[in-house]
């Protein structure tokens, strides 16, 4: 079973907490993704999705140019170590119903994401991205 480290997105996009909701909406349409971390730097505040802009901000008439990304993050985040397996990932991410996954390195600092999709490329186990791709078929 391969260890996270090696399938593991390694650029993660960040933001400040500081900045504007549109800010943060229009960097993810620059590249091309549906998630950015909320960082001081190398440690992870929380993260944004595509979803929490929708459901925290323009479903409650938030005007995206005044509102941070602090308002609307998600703070509960979960992170996952370089050194543990896929399927540790994998049963991570079905317990708390999430779709990606932060990777730290020993000291705790931010090193990569872990999605879904990384899981069902890259995992080796037919049985394991079965699992995963009747997970994401399912949402």
């Amino acid at each position: 079973m391969p260890a996270i480290k090696d399938i593991m997105t390694r650029a993660v996009e960040h933001v400040a907490g500081n900045a504007t909701v549109q800010h943060a909406a229009e960097r993810m349409a620059e590249k091309d993704i549906g998630f950015l971390a909320v960082s001081n730097g190398q440690t992870a505040e929380g993260v944004i999705t595509d979803r929490d802009i929708v459901v925290r901000c323009l479903a409650l008439h938030r005007d995206p140019e005044e509102t941070t990304v602090h308002d609307c993050m998600t703070t509960d985040i979960t992170t996952l170590s370089e050194e543990a397996d896929v399927e540790e990932a994998g049963k991570m991410m079905e317990e708390r119903q999430i779709r990606r996954l932060l990777v730290a390195d020993s000291q705790g600092r931010l090193t990569g994401v872990v999605s879904l999709g990384d899981l069902a490329t890259g995992c080796g186990d037919d049985h394991l991205r079965s699992k995963v791709l009747q997970s994401v078929s399912a949402e």
